[in-house]
This record gives structure tokens, C-alpha cells and sequence, in this order.
């Protein structure tokens, strides 16, 4: 299986080892499974490390790297697939992974159980 993971899991996964849930540990670990990560994790981490809500690494991408995920690049198909969700979320950033796992056929792994009424295949974690 093919799993997106939105930017809380990813954090969580990198570093809040004690909130990694059962649903993440399995998904994330199983060789079966093919993990992806996002730009748009690195954009909107960088962005609320400058507004000062949130502090990651000087080298958060390399560490993101390091972990042997596979990046899928955000593409004009994805931004524009965007015109198409219901206005369930205001996040541009989760809008845009449910875009991108839409588009590319994956389940997006995340901890907002929201992200269910839309028509993409989510797991929460």
C-alpha cells in the first residue's frame, strides 16, 4: 500500500515517539508499505517555525531524508485537483496532500479524522 503522510504524523513519526499510535507504528514500518512524504510537510513546517508556533531543526529536510521516505513532488495536476474538494477544511496545506493522494491513488495517514469526509482514502492513525 501506498501512504501519504500528512505533516502532524510526520512529526510525530520524526520525533514525538510517544504519541506514535499502533495504526502509525504498522503502517509506517511494514515493508508491504510504501511511505511518502510531501514538500508541502517541509513548506508549512518552515512557515510555522518563522511564525514561531512550531520549532523544527535548522536541518529538518535532511533529517525528513534520512528516514529513507520517498518524496512526491507537488505537480500543477495536484494544485489543480485542489477545484475539486468540497470545502470540508481550510488548511491549504491538508487540501493539498488530500489532492496529491487523490490524484496519486494513495491513502493519506493522518491524525484529523475530518479528512474522512472527503473522497480519498485516509487512515487515521
Amino acid at each position: 500500500m501506498k501512504f501519504l503522510l500528512d505533516t502532524n504524523v510526520l512529526l510525530i513519526w520524526l520525533g514525538d515517539t510517544k504519541r506514535v499510535t499502533p495504526v502509525m507504528r504498522e503502517a509506517i514500518s511494514s515493508p508491504k508499505n510504501d511511505i511518502f512524504f510531501s514538500p508541502l510537510s517541509i513548506w508549512e513546517c518552515r512557515i510555522k517555525a518563522a511564525k514561531g508556533v512550531l520549532q523544527v531543526d535548522k536541518n529538518f529536510l535532511e533529517i525528513v531524508r534520512s528516514k529513507n521516505f520517498n518524496e512526491l513532488p507537488f505537480l500543477s495536476e495536484h494544485a489543480d485537483e485542489v477545484k475539486n474538494l468540497p470545502p470540508i477544511h481550510n488548511d491549504p496545506f491538508d487540501r493539498g496532500l488530500i489532492a496529491q493522494a487523490k490524484v496519486e491513488g494513495m491513502t493519506l495517514l493522518s491524525t484529523d479524522d475530518l479528512l474522512r469526509r472527503y473522497e480519498v482514502s485516509v487512515k487515521v492513525a
